[in-house]
């Protein structure tokens, strides 16, 4: 998911971007997620261009005030689109640009009765979010 200023020249309309689109574009990114921001950025190569980051911070609201400043661009998970900030477009991306793997750890000596549901209900819907998330990428 993108995040622009939503007086950006990208954030109209239905605003659904391609990779490409943002290369002209500066980034903020926020460190604590650095995880999920150096797999999306190092994908930029695909998309045929380098990723100009000119500010970091720790903290996601952070950046997005940085963003939210015109002082450049960020990209989030998806699962994060909920937050809403006044004077930002929260775009989605066409192009894939990389997925971040679910795992599910637990510790054998603290299984639970609602942990066992959990885990039933996971597996039951195993399809459904293999499905959900390959139409989101696609």
């Amino acid at each position: 998911m993108a995040v622009l200023p939503v007086d950006h020249p990208l954030a109209k309309g239905r605003c659904r971007l391609k990779r490409w689109q943002m290369s002209a574009s500066s980034y903020a990114t926020e460190t604590s997620r650095r995880h999920f921001s150096t797999r999306s950025l190092r994908s930029a190569p695909k998309a045929a261009f380098s990723p100009r980051i000119i500010q970091t911070s720790n903290v996601l609201s952070s950046v997005l005030t940085l963003v939210q400043a015109g002082e450049g661009v960020t990209l989030i998970p998806s699962s994060l689109q909920h937050m809403r900030f006044n004077d930002l477009a929260f775009c989605r991306l066409t192009t894939h640009t990389s997925a971040v793997e679910l795992v599910m750890a637990w510790s054998p000596a603290r299984e639970s009765t609602m942990q066992q549901a959990f885990l039933e209900y996971v597996r039951g819907k195993k399809e459904w979010i293999q499905k959900t998330v390959a139409n989101r990428i696609s």
